[in-house]
């Protein structure tokens, strides 16, 4: 019984260093490809766009990135979806009066596409702005 667990073992150890890591692990080996850029904001009566700008450094035109509105608190609050053509751009995530003061974070993540149709993921470095009531 010793020696089939043994060689059990063996086995598997290779295939065990051939798994993918886990989230955390290969988030830190995903490429930083860009920034994202935002100012601070005020929350007025009702719901308003809030803009922010994009810099995406890919070899390729087809790419797609999630961009995410993180609360005070971290939890996310809202998404855009800017994708492909330019390198630069701008979208907007919607803010609302009942929404947290203090500092928001937004984050991208993406992919890009190879001329051989393999997707490449890619973060972009996350922009930090605060938010207060209006006066």
């Amino acid at each position: 019984m010793r020696r089939l667990t043994l060689i059990a073992a063996a086995l598997l150890t290779p295939a065990a260093l051939l798994m993918p890591t886990s989230g955390a692990a290969s988030a830190a080996t995903t490429p930083t490809r860009g920034a994202l850029h935002s100012h601070a904001a005020v929350l007025r009566t009702g719901c308003h766009h809030h803009r922010y700008t994009y810099r995406v450094h890919v070899p390729s035109k087809n790419w797609y990135m999630t961009v995410r509105l993180l609360n005070p608190r971290g939890r996310a609050v809202e998404t855009d979806h800017p994708y492909g053509g330019g390198s630069t751009g701008s979208g907007h995530v919607q803010l609302c009066d009942y929404e947290r003061t203090g500092r928001y974070t937004l984050v991208g993540k993406g992919h890009w596409t190879d001329d051989l149709g393999t997707d490449h993921p890619f973060t972009v470095r996350p922009a930090h702005f605060a938010v207060r009531r209006a006066r």
